[in-house]
């Protein structure tokens, strides 16, 4: 398993090494800065944020719920957030009682967060400064983008997925012509009362709770007109997840974006080398906005 050497957050942020970054778009970019609506509307330049991801890319920094070594024969499972607050952990421990740094935000604050909620293991060791370009336009326009979305609890699938299990199409069939229902309450005859659904000999229950088992297409199918079931019933028959047409905003730039960069000497050669053989392919924004990158230290 590849090591990645994560020394540098433990050492204070003294921003000396000075550089230019150059990023230009290989592709129209949706660079949406927070949390969408129904319309995910892109920003016309990137966010610090941003490039951070695009730079953690480039140095193959991916972090799910992993199993990380952080310090000496301790091999916990972390998160991103969870490893940055064990890192200012180990970082204030040992810069507690320096006057320079114990009151620093890279100490005592909590990990910085961008509008969609990513925190950047870079975010207090490099520097960024977009430099104005009176050159630079840029051609907005918006397009459909098919969004996955998580079916979960809201059950929203059987009107919005494409897909489904073929048995289920004359349960979808009953759907249309409403003469049965369903919906993420107890279940209801046509006169409003508790139906009981399933009756044989052997067993005599009332479906719908939380706990007890789904119908099959059968059962669907058998129930009398105007039934209200639940949903769960339905769930083994479509996707977990389904797609959604979103529209969503995208501009291409007619310059490179350039930054200026200042960042510790532990990250100069870290970051030269990600950049000149990125691990992971580079992009801002959404993962179809590709760009390259090129860095030039000054100093």
């Amino acid at each position: 398993m590849e090591t990645i050497d994560l020394q540098f957050f433990l050492e204070p942020p003294e921003l000396t090494v000075k550089g230019i970054l150059t990023i230009e778009a290989l592709a129209p970019l949706s660079m949406v800065a927070a949390q969408p609506g129904a319309y995910y509307r892109t920003q016309s330049i990137p966010t610090n944020e941003m490039v951070y991801g695009m730079l953690e890319n480039a140095l193959g920094w991916h972090f799910g719920s992993m199993n990380l070594q952080i310090i000496e024969k301790e091999s916990k499972k972390y998160d991103r957030e969870k490893l940055i607050k064990k890192l200012k952990s180990i970082a204030f421990k040992r810069f507690k009682k320096d006057e320079q740094w114990k009151s620093s935000k890279w100490l005592t604050e909590d990990p910085l967060k961008s509008g969609s909620g990513f925190m950047s293991l870079l975010a207090y060791h490099v520097s960024l400064n977009l430099k104005p370009d009176s050159e630079q336009m840029f051609l907005h326009y918006d397009d459909l983008w098919t969004r996955h979305i998580n079916a979960g609890v809201s059950g929203r699938f059987e009107n919005s997925s494409r897909n489904h299990d073929f048995r289920i199409t004359e349960v979808r069939e009953r759907i249309s012509r409403k003469t049965l229902q369903f919906d993420d309450k107890s279940e209801k005859n046509k006169e409003g009362e508790d139906e009981k659904i399933v009756n044989n000999e052997e067993q005599s229950e009332k479906v719908g709770k939380k706990n007890e088992r789904r119908l099959t297409v059968e059962e669907m199918l058998a129930v009398p007109d105007k039934t209200t079931l639940h949903k769960k019933h339905l769930k083994p028959f479509f996707p977990f997840y389904y797609n959604s047409p979103t529209l969503r905003g995208y501009v291409v730039p007619s310059q490179p974006y350039v930054f200026e960069i200042v960042t510790t000497t532990e990250l100069k050669n870290l970051l030269f080398e990600a950049i000149r053989n990125p691990k992971s392919p580079l992009y801002l924004g959404s993962n179809d906005g590709w760009v390259e990158a090129t860095l030039q230290w000054t100093d």
